[in-house]
């Protein structure tokens, strides 16, 4: 399946039909660099609202103005600095979220850490900290989310739409699920665990419209990938970009996938270059 477009939010009014629907609100975490920066620009290019999740205050405000900055039409971002690895930290920055934009549409679970290790070095520590924010936090993200999910399917119940969808969940896990990287032990463990969410989603969701997708890429060129491997291990050519990423997930975000509730997108880069993307069960 080649990369497609990426579908433009609606626009905001009171008008019922479809190209006049409020724009979607969006919470993104670790969205201060790589591919969740990327994916605030995308949905930012088609309109949607953002809420911006970080650990560091000063970066994560450095992303969201350059992507205000290119992108005025997003209108302003909400920065909420947070680590997903502290588990008291979810329900807050949905309330907030909600509070502020009054309803959420899209959530992107891509904040993440990969120790790298050798099996037989990899420690339960580092086994739990990869859970804590790989696995825990987003869990914890949904599971606060649901209420808002569950009042936006009842508000739009009583109005009588006709909306594609409720909400859609997108999380961020890897090509190293299926075939893991050595010393990415506990990282493709705590993926996916993430991947299994995404079913628990997509079948808890049902009724309420609420959909979900794992977007599951090779490698990709990022700080966090050159902090792990040099160029000699991991080369540049066989890497995607964040923006590649990013438009797989701007597309699941969007409707594009919503035919494949449930499955994983699996990306990597073609010898030309190009994005391949596989589907697969989740």
């Amino acid at each position: 399946m080649s990369s497609q477009p990426v579908p433009a939010a609606a626009s905001s009014s009171s008008s019922p039909t479809a190209a006049d629907r409020p724009r979607p609100v969006a919470l993104v975490t670790g969205a201060s660099a790589g591919i969740g920066l990327a994916v605030a620009h995308r949905l930012a290019s088609a309109g949607v609202r953002l809420a911006l999740v970080a650990r560091n205050r000063d970066r994560l405000d450095r992303a969201a103005e350059e992507v205000s900055t290119q992108h005025p039409e997003a209108g302003p971002i909400l920065t909420l600095p947070a680590d997903m690895g502290e588990l008291a930290h979810p329900a807050d920055l949905v309330r907030q979220t909600v509070e502020h934009f009054t309803r959420l549409d899209i959530l992107v679970n891509n904040a993440g850490v990969a120790p790298l290790k050798p099996l037989e070095h990899t420690s339960p520590d580092d086994y739990t900290a990869a859970l804590a924010v790989n696995l825990l936090g987003p869990a914890a993200l949904v599971a606060a989310a649901w209420t808002a999910f569950r009042n936006q399917f009842e508000r739009r119940a009583d109005a009588a739409t006709t909306e594609p969808a409720t909400a859609r969940v997108i999380n961020i896990t890897t090509l190293g699920t299926a075939d893991p990287f050595p010393g990415f032990a506990a990282y493709a463990a705590s993926k996916a665990a993430l991947g299994s969410l995404t079913r628990s989603i997509r079948n808890e969701g049902a009724d309420l419209g609420v959909l979900a997708f794992n977007v599951a890429p090779g490698a990709v060129e990022t700080d966090m990938l050159r902090g792990l491997f040099d160029h000699a291990a991991v080369p540049e050519h066989i890497c995607l970009s964040a923006d590649q990423v990013a438009q797989v997930v701007a597309g699941a975000a969007l409707g594009l996938y919503d035919q494949h509730n449930g499955k994983t997108l699996y990306l990597t880069r073609a010898d030309d270059g190009e994005l391949e993307t596989r589907l697969a069960d989740a």
